[in-house]
């Protein structure tokens, strides 16, 4: 991400056209969305410390490592993207929401901690194992298509879940998602 990309966002937000950018035009910004500008380095987000809302839509990024310090992320849209590890995400505590769509993740032990985490999209991911989301017991939607995903027993505990998503998963069981059916009542389960 260049400067000539996200400055005159944080102009536009802070109204200081011209000048040198303060902490206080940075803290201003809440909410940043650049999609589809090539971008494969996020650095200059470290600044926006306040920021609620992320939305970072086909690009080129691989490397989280600068959003591990925005604690105030509440929404954070990644899809498209070449995101490979997640471990960067493990304590966004405050993050509610998270696309992750069409990367290529295998693993998502870093998201066991995200408790306030309610919606997720991991469509089109190489996810095979789940236990990792048995603790975010807040989850309402969670979109699984096409990945891996053999074993749904680690959602069984997900009472909240009202839309799980797992078309295109090939090694998995209609049994399984039966089984899943009876302990989730409420979820409507598309497969």
């Amino acid at each position: 991400m260049t400067p000539e990309i996200i400055e005159p966002c944080i102009r536009r937000i802070s109204k200081n056209a011209k000048g040198r950018l303060l902490k206080a035009d940075y803290e201003k910004v809440l909410e940043v969305s650049f999609s589809g500008k090539s971008i494969t380095n996020i650095e200059p987000l470290i600044k926006l410390t306040l920021v609620k809302n992320v939305s970072l839509i086909d690009n080129q990024i691989a490397k989280l490592e600068p959003l591990a310090t925005l604690k105030n992320l509440e929404s954070l849209q990644l899809q498209g993207n070449k995101i490979v590890t997640l471990k960067p995400l493990a304590n966004l505590s405050s993050l509610e929401r998270l696309n992750l769509s069409r990367n290529h993740i295998k693993n998502i032990d870093p998201l066991a901690g995200l408790a306030n985490l309610e919606w997720l999209n991991l469509i089109s991911n190489s996810v095979t194992d789940l236990s990792a989301l048995a603790k975010t017991t807040q989850l309402r939607w969670l979109g699984l298509n096409y990945n891996n995903v053999t074993d749904l027993t680690p959602l069984r505990g997900l009472k909240k879940l009202k839309v799980l998503m797992v078309k295109g998963n090939p090694h998995l069981s209609d049994t399984e998602v039966e089984e899943l059916e009876e302990e989730l009542p409420n979820c409507t389960i598309e497969y």
